[in-house]
């Protein structure tokens, strides 16, 4: 009995965990282009992987005419539109902790941009083990 009730914490641990922002749990350390996209990197101290975890994020956030939102299936491609990109990593401000602020292609004819943000956590989230991944 003892030992189902064990299982069932770690469960819906599990699931709350997963359920949360990544932001909860790790701190944002750097973010910039690389030769994959644009990856994030982060500590997650309570993660399966020891030290700092990076995740391409252009994956994840996709640019809509001029708009960054969340790609959920993996496909995002923001980066390739995108410029200017930055990722605010100061905890000191929860407001903006983890907003991605670009400058976003709008129209391709007229090459016109639109200043949009996106919120990270709400694109990005803890697989197992603490792992981060795409939502």
């Amino acid at each position: 009995m003892l030992r189902q009730v064990i299982f069932a914490f770690f469960l819906v641990l599990g699931q709350a965990l997963a359920a949360s922002s990544y932001l909860n749990f790790c701190d944002l350390l750097t973010s910039g282009y690389t030769s994959e996209g644009f990856v994030i990197a982060a500590e997650c101290p309570d993660s399966n992987i020891p030290g700092c975890q990076e995740l391409n994020i252009g994956h994840c956030i996709a640019n809509s005419q001029g708009r960054l939102v969340a790609a959920g299936n993996g496909t995002g491609g923001f980066d390739t539109s995108c410029t200017a990109c930055k990722l605010d990593t100061s905890k000191s401000n929860t407001e903006t902790y983890g907003t991605l602020t670009c400058q976003c292609l709008y129209s391709a004819a007229n090459h016109t941009v639109a200043i949009t943000s996106i919120k990270t956590g709400e694109t990005n989230s803890l697989g197992n083990g603490l792992v981060m991944k795409c939502k």
